[in-house]
């Protein structure tokens, strides 16, 4: 049984990215780098229907230090990326007296995922 001690902040996400890394050198010497990963989910809107219907969504991922260097040094856009980690929010407020939130991922570990021979495999 959970307890409140038991409960975590944590996400795993497999996707693709739909752009090319976008990784910056920060003046302290770390790299950061920023991901948008699409996740796909199919279902069928009537038990009835023979066709699935896929729908899209776009998560916004943050990977520091090392995972920030393999993903300069080996994703692109469209490779497939298994992302574990934790979800981030930044609050942003206008001179309008308006409060904005974007929630992304911060990664802990990135696994890129190739195909070798028509094989799936797993990344460095």
């Amino acid at each position: 049984m959970l307890t409140s001690n038991d409960v975590r902040n944590m996400v795993t996400l497999d996707g693709h990215l739909s752009e090319d890394p976008e990784v910056k050198l920060l003046e302290n010497g770390k790299k950061v780098a920023n991901l948008k990963l699409a996740t796909n989910e199919y279902f069928r809107k009537n038990e009835s229907d023979k066709e699935l219907t896929k729908v899209s969504d776009f998560h916004d991922v943050t990977a520091w230090g090392q995972n920030a260097e393999y993903s300069e040094k080996y994703l692109k856009k469209g490779s497939r990326v298994i992302v574990h980690g934790k979800l981030r929010s930044n609050r942003k407020s206008t001179s309008g007296d308006k409060t904005y939130y974007n929630t992304f991922v911060e990664a802990a570990t990135l696994d890129g995922i190739t195909r070798v021979g028509g094989e799936e495999k797993q990344g460095e």
